[in-house]
């Protein structure tokens, strides 16, 4: 067999893959307490960026060099502002579409009642989007 083949050798059980294991955690630890969060100005306000905005980011630069394309970050910031809108719209909807099934329980109604019901779920659903929502983008979303 071949060396590397012994399980004594193999990366995963080796003393230096247990070592780093168990420093990970550390390493893990002091990121996250000296490296700030990452931000960006969305119009004038700070905007701390999530793990799935810099994902979105780094793939959209990425793309860019990969294609023998120069990036262009307000393309990039779209990609990301269009990615939270979406989400933005499917939490809201989603909040919306549960208390609907709750006020079932309490039909028949009258039909004051539900248009006045329904406009304060809907302005619960626009308060969630725009909660969530980044970007000049985000009010198209609301139309």
């Amino acid at each position: 067999t071949h060396p590397s083949a012994s399980p004594s050798r193999t990366p995963s059980t080796g003393p230096s893959a247990r070592s780093f294991l168990l420093q990970l955690p550390l390493l893990r630890a002091r990121l996250l307490s000296t490296a700030p969060p990452k931000t960006m100005l969305n119009n004038t306000t700070p905007l701390q960026l999530s793990g799935r905005m810099l994902q979105l980011l780094t793939a959209a630069y990425l793309s860019a060099y990969n294609s023998g394309v120069t990036p262009s970050p307000p393309a990039a910031w779209r990609l990301v502002c269009s990615d939270l809108c979406r989400t933005a719209v499917q939490r809201a909807l989603g909040d919306y579409a549960l208390r609907v099934t709750r006020v079932y329980s309490h039909l028949p109604t009258s039909d004051q009642d539900l248009h006045r019901w329904h406009a304060k779920q809907r302005s619960a659903a626009h308060s969630t989007f725009k909660q969530l929502a980044v970007g000049g983008e985000a009010e198209g979303y609301l139309k």
